[in-house]
């Protein structure tokens, strides 16, 4: 859908800033403004750490305008993720103070491995990236998001697997935000 944005849990739910947020604002590149939403929601698991909480580490936004675009979601087998490139898009955190409007950054790599819940990815990313879709060219479907960017570190760059599972919790965000 056009006007919902995929995104981190832990862009929106802060556990270190007291959890909730008072305001959300997102980026326009269409208007080039910023407009606050109200519509928002992570996973329960996210919130209360629960489970593998980082593996659940998404959350979505409906906002008041239509994006110049958008990724359908791609459930995918393991061996098509790993002999695939794989690109993240987002702001980067060191980027945006070079700059008056957010500036959108994106780099291209491969999966490393795979887990029943997330992927292990090789793509260069920076603080500010996370939420930002795993994509790549699907043969015969275009572009496709298998994966939200959560987190990196020692261990490598970890996102969000779309399965089956947390394309139907997006459906029903979709459905109720």
């Amino acid at each position: 859908m056009p006007n919902v944005l995929l995104t981190a849990g832990h862009v929106l739910f802060k556990h270190d800033l007291g959890g909730a947020p008072l305001k959300v604002e997102v980026w326009s590149p269409v208007s080039r403004k910023w407009t606050v939403v109200k519509n928002y929601t992570w996973t329960a698991d996210w919130q209360n750490k629960t489970g593998d909480y980082r593996a659940r580490d998404f959350g979505a936004i409906k906002t008041p305008v239509t994006s110049a675009g958008f990724f359908e979601l791609l459930v995918s087998n393991d061996p098509w993720l790993l002999a695939s490139e794989f690109t993240v898009a987002g702001y980067a955190g060191d980027k945006q103070k070079l700059s008056v409007e957010p500036v959108l950054v994106s780099a291209t790599s491969t999966v490393t491995a795979t887990y029943p819940d997330r992927l292990k990815h090789m793509v260069d990313t920076t603080p500010g990236e996370s939420g930002g879709p795993l994509f790549s060219s699907v043969p015969n479907k275009g572009i496709r998001a298998v994966g939200i960017h959560n987190y990196g570190d020692a261990a490598g760059n970890f996102a969000t697997r779309i399965t089956a599972e947390v394309a139907n919790e997006i459906q029903l965000w979709i459905n109720n935000l």
